[in-house]
C-alpha cells in the first residue's frame, strides 16, 4: 500500500518487499515507517527500487556498528540526502558520516542539518572562508566536495591545522561543531565507518537473529505478510 502511494508499481514494489521487511525485523520497527524510510532513502539517492536491498543493508549495517537507529537515519537523510546526491556521494558514504557524528552524541536532525550545511559552506564558500583556507595554505580544489570524499576533506583540513576559531567562522554556529567532532573523529573513521555498511547481508542477518531469538516474530511477520498481501491485492483490482 505504502510503495503503492508513493508510485510504485507492482514489478517494482516486489523487488522491495523482502529487504524492506528484513528491515523492519531486524531493527523491531514499524513496517510503514520502515517502508517510508526506504522508499525516501531511494528517492533522495535517486536509486531504482530494484536497490531496496542495498539500502537496508547499508542502515541495518550502520545500526549494529554505531548509535544510528532507524528514526536518526531517517530524520538526517532527510536533510542530507538530496544534497549529498547532487554532488555523486553515494549512500554508504553520507551513512558513515552520519554514524561517526552519532557516536559523538549527534541527535538525527543535527547530524543531517550539520553534514548538509558544511557541505553548503564547501560549495559556496564566503570571502572570509577563503581567507582561512588561504591562511591554511588549502587549495580550494582540496575541498571541492563534488570531486573530493569528506574523508579526504577531513584528512585535508586536519593536517592544515584548523583551528575552532577557524572552523566556526567557515562552517558557522550550525555546522561548526559538527565538522570539528568530524576532525576529531577523524577522516579514517569516516572510512572505517563508510567500509563497515558497504557491501553487506546485514539486513537479512539481523532479521534472522531476531526471528531465532524472539518469539512470536515468525507468526508476526507472517502476518505483515499476509496483510501486504492483502494491500497489494487491492492495488491490483
Amino acid at each position: 500500500y505504502y510503495m503503492a502511494s508513493a508510485g510504485y508499481k507492482v514489478d517494482q514494489m516486489s523487488a522491495s518487499i523482502e529487504a524492506t521487511l528484513n528491515l523492519a525485523s531486524a531493527t523491531q520497527s514499524d513496517l510503514a515507517f520502515t517502508t517510508d524510510t526506504v522508499i525516501s532513502a531511494l528517492n533522495q539517492f535517486g536509486l531504482e527500487a530494484s536497490e531496496a536491498e542495498r539500502v537496508t543493508n547499508v542502515y541495518a549495517a550502520a545500526i549494529g556498528a554505531s548509535m544510528a537507529n532507524m528514526d536518526k537515519l531517517s530524520t538526517s537523510m532527510g536533510y542530507i540526502g538530496p544534497v549529498a546526491n547532487s554532488l555523486g556521494w553515494e549512500i554508504e558514504e553520507v551513512t558513515g558520516a552520519l554514524a561517526v557524528l552519532y557516536n559523538a552524541g549527534y541527535d538525527g536532525s543535527t547530524a543531517g542539518t550539520s553534514l548538509r550545511q558544511a557541505l553548503v559552506a564547501l560549495m559556496n564558500p564566503t570571502s572570509s572562508a577563503i581567507k582561512v583556507f588561504d591562511d591554511l595554505g588549502i587549495n580550494l580544489e582540496q575541498l571541492d566536495p563534488t570531486s573530493n570524499d569528506l574523508a579526504t576533506i577531513l584528512d585535508v583540513l586536519s593536517e592544515a591545522g584548523m583551528t575552532t576559531a577557524q572552523a566556526m567562522e567557515v562552517f558557522g554556529a550550525r555546522a561548526g561543531p559538527g565538522m570539528l567532532a568530524l576532525m576529531s573523529a577523524g577522516g579514517d573513521a569516516v572510512r572505517d565507518m563508510t567500509d563497515a555498511v558497504t557491501g553487506t547481508n546485514k539486513a537479512s542477518e539481523m532479521a534472522e537473529t531476531q526471528l531465532d531469538t524472539l518469539q512470536g516474530q515468525v507468526k508476526i511477520l507472517k502476518s505483515e505478510l499476509e496483510e501486504i498481501a492483502i494491500m497489494f491485492g487491492g492495488v491490483l483490482i
